[in-house]
């Protein structure tokens, strides 16, 4: 059985599956945030990097006692959309995507310029070394051919040394503002727990909905969650 939507209107739309044959105490839910327009350059995706690992080392401080219990944290972010994961144990996972996006924001209100120098120099390093990688090289180029939206390490890495804080700081602050949110619940998880899953998003993005061109980029969870 596959997942069913339960619910769907301009900004939100809820997937949710019941565990109803291994019944074991864990649940999965994935939430894909995509901003208005969000159809990434050289240089925003290289910033979405950035904010990504700005984001990431604030959870792995904060969000230790979690994992140290078998629930894992994620925040992804690439040309397509910015997603969060929550896996493990459910007994105690409303409670963990409440505090993740608590989290989220403070992350975002504490950000500064040594943390996004710090993480681009991380980052070109990165893509430096895997450029050097034959598999990675092939891969990376195939990607650029059969994609839309896709930039390879070299394009990012000519791009990282003209980016600023400032300019992180530009994008962040209008990237919440328009979202189509899609989630998706599956697990040991019920609808109800997943309707309070989506309260708590509401209640830490108060945004709009995208506009009717961009609502033609959105499909169903098959081609998105996976």
């Amino acid at each position: 059985m596959h997942p069913t939507l339960f619910l769907k209107d301009d900004i939100y739309e809820v997937w949710h599956k019941l565990d109803s044959k291994f019944k074991q105490p864990e649940a999965c839910i994935k939430v894909n945030l995509t901003p208005q327009n969000y159809r990434l350059n050289v240089a925003e995706t290289a910033y979405m990097h950035a904010f990504e690992y700005i984001i990431g080392h604030h959870y792995s401080k904060k969000l230790a006692q979690p994992g140290k219990v078998g629930l894992d944290v994620g925040l992804f972010a690439d040309e397509k959309f910015i997603t969060f994961s929550f896996d493990g144990y459910n007994d105690k996972m409303l409670s963990v995507v409440e505090l993740a996006l608590t989290e989220f924001k403070v992350a975002i209100n504490d950000m500064n310029g040594e943390q996004f120098h710090y993480h681009m120099k991380e980052y070109k390093k990165s893509l430096q070394n895997c450029s050097l990688n034959a598999g990675y090289f092939g891969n990376d180029e195939l990607c650029h051919i059969l994609q839309n939206c896709y930039h390879t390490g070299y394009e990012l890495v000519r791009t990282i040394d003209e980016l600023s804080f400032e300019g992180l700081k530009q994008i962040i602050e209008e990237l919440f503002k328009h979202l189509k949110v899609q989630i998706l619940a599956q697990g040991n998880i019920t609808k109800e727990q997943t309707e309070k899953v989506v309260e708590i998003f509401k209640s830490n993005f108060k945004c709009e909905a995208v506009d009717e061109v961009n609502k033609n980029n959105f499909n169903y969870p098959h081609k998105y969650f996976n």
